[in-house]
């Protein structure tokens, strides 16, 4: 948990960065949902994930930071949320955020052959983070204005699998 803490600072700034009991009730609900991928002996990202019942817009209070996953999460539903994922900044650039999606979504469907589509929120000032999205066919569906707070705002998009 501590290099999952680590790399939370690393990938976030302060005030959008979640705590450690928010990690540890993920990993423990969702294991399927919960992926870390190591460069030898150390982390160097991570993605977590729930499912959710499908809304067509969905409500901005699902993606509150350290919300329970308790509170959303149904392994009847059919939607896939990534709730969390960051790379080492050192990292980035590699596929290493491409690759975590994919493996992501793959082991979740695998498991849960009902989910079909994936939705996520990414802040409109990580560029890089909206580039892997579009790139894997993810579409902006919504907008949540200042979501993030600092003028930065919270972007919804789905991809349809």
């Amino acid at each position: 948990l501590g290099d999952i803490m680590y790399l939370e600072g690393r990938g976030f700034r302060d005030g959008i960065a979640e705590k450690a009991e928010t990690f540890i009730e993920r990993r423990q609900t969702f294991p399927q949902g919960f992926i870390v991928v190591t460069s030898l002996t150390f982390p160097v990202g991570y993605i977590t994930s729930e499912i959710w019942k499908y809304n067509q817009i969905v409500p901005i209070e699902n993606f509150a930071l350290n919300h329970s996953i308790k509170d959303f999460h149904t392994i009847e539903g059919t939607e896939l949320y990534i709730s969390s994922t960051t790379v080492e900044p050192e990292y980035r650039g590699k596929g290493i955020g491409n690759l975590l999606l994919n493996s992501c979504i793959k082991n979740v469907t695998d498991n849960f052959p009902q989910v079909k589509s994936v939705v996520l929120m990414v802040n409109d000032s990580w560029p890089d983070a909206i580039h892997i999205y579009t790139k894997n066919n993810f579409k902006w569906i919504h907008r949540y204005e200042n979501f993030f707070g600092n003028n930065e705002s919270g972007i919804i998009m789905r991809k349809l699998l």
